[in-house]
């Protein structure tokens, strides 16, 4: 084929595309790399290994590493509420030119309530940045549910403090006539799938 479509791509990701030729002469049947065919992208100015955002007390603990760096500044934590808006929480600077693997720490000490998403701000000297992408932290409080994806399809989530094992879990219609009584395992998870579209009550 001349041309494909390629879908479900996460548009905080940067994907690079290659084409092989296969020739298939019942002999060899060779696959030969064709490079490039999109355009030569420029090295990344860094390297980055891993970022991970964990709660731990009434703080999120952030850590990240590189595996090398280049004309590389430093770094923004950004947080958001929606996953689309993000605003900076701190800054750690880079080290500048390095082949050498980094780790980095931080932590915000006033996390936001509920849901919040995590993302890295690279930032060059020259001004270019570059975005990791996000990392998820619930923040609940006793008594406080987060249940998502709302509205869902398939398989619905329940996060709460404390165990989620052995909680009851009814799920009501508009009328009030309960459609289904369960039990909770570890992971929360409810599988929906079976229902018809609406609205419906969870308790």
């Amino acid at each position: 084929a001349s041309q494909v479509t390629v879908g479900n791509l996460d548009p905080t990701q940067e994907y690079y595309f290659f084409i092989f030729d296969y020739n298939d002469d019942n002999l060899a049947r060779a696959e030969n790399y064709i490079t490039p065919n999109n355009p030569t992208q420029p090295p990344l100015p860094v390297s980055l290994l891993s970022f991970s955002a964990r709660l731990t007390g009434s703080q999120v603990a952030l850590r990240w590493t590189t595996a090398s760096e280049l004309n590389n500044k430093g770094f923004e934590v950004e947080r958001s509420v929606d996953g689309k808006n993000f605003s900076k929480v701190l800054f750690r600077a880079g080290k500048g030119n390095t082949v050498a693997r980094t780790d980095y720490e931080a932590v915000d000490a006033a996390p936001l309530r509920g849901t919040s998403y995590y993302r890295l701000k690279q930032i060059d000297f020259d001004g270019k940045t570059w975005y990791s992408s996000p990392a998820i932290i619930r923040n609940l409080g006793k008594g406080e549910v987060a249940v998502y994806p709302n509205p869902v399809q398939d398989v619905l989530t329940i996060e709460m403090a404390g165990s989620l094992i052995g909680q009851r879990l009814v799920l009501t219609d508009m009328t009030g006539r309960a459609i289904r009584t369960s039990t909770l395992a570890s992971d929360g998870k409810v599988d929906v799938s079976d229902l018809q579209t609406g609205t419906y009550f969870l308790s």
